[in-house]
């Protein structure tokens, strides 16, 4: 436990980023706001996961240009809440070698998608779209909010987020 005057590394973020599977991506558009569960994999600080491109939280990310989104244990009690809360921007991953990595890890943390696959999955993020008729997408988060309630009661540390190659303003 630590105490409540320490603050946490960015490694227990990181830690509670990887324990979990679901994030909960907010979105908005001019006249209405929506909320979305994805299975998602976090490399090199990014998050990646697929949708359908038609999807209201896509549809409205595309309109306002940001998101916000969510990760959190799923706790018995109040003492072990910890999450994550964030705020940053949803684009289209594409095709290059860090998107082609993402989806290799993603295709193993999630081995059960493979029992859905037709015969004619070849393995490659370009074959899993088709046959899904889905994008592949990445949240890039600018701002993380980490919550810890075995620290104190309402714990919560703010990160700002730095990417490699790519610009989030």
């Amino acid at each position: 436990m630590i105490s409540s005057e320490e603050k946490v590394q960015f490694a227990d973020v990181e830690e509670c980023i990887h324990s979990c599977h679901i994030m909960t991506l907010a979105t908005s558009d001019t006249k209405s706001v929506w909320a979305a569960p994805v299975y998602y994999i976090y490399l090199e600080s990014i998050f990646y996961f697929f949708s359908k491109a038609t999807s209201r939280h896509i549809l409205n990310a595309k309109v306002s240009g940001t998101a916000a989104a969510s990760i959190h244990n799923n706790p018995q009690g109040w003492t072990d809440i910890k999450g994550v809360q964030m705020e940053g921007v949803v684009a289209e991953a594409g095709g290059g070698k860090k998107s082609v990595q993402a989806f290799r890890t993603y295709m193993k943390r999630f081995s059960f998608v493979k029992e859905i696959m037709s015969a004619s999955f070849s393995g490659s993020l370009e074959s899993f779209t088709e046959q899904f008729q889905v994008r592949w997408y990445m949240f890039v988060p600018e701002k993380m909010v980490y919550l810890d309630n075995s620290v104190k009661f309402g714990f919560r540390q703010q990160f700002q987020c730095e990417h490699e190659g790519y610009a989030t303003t």
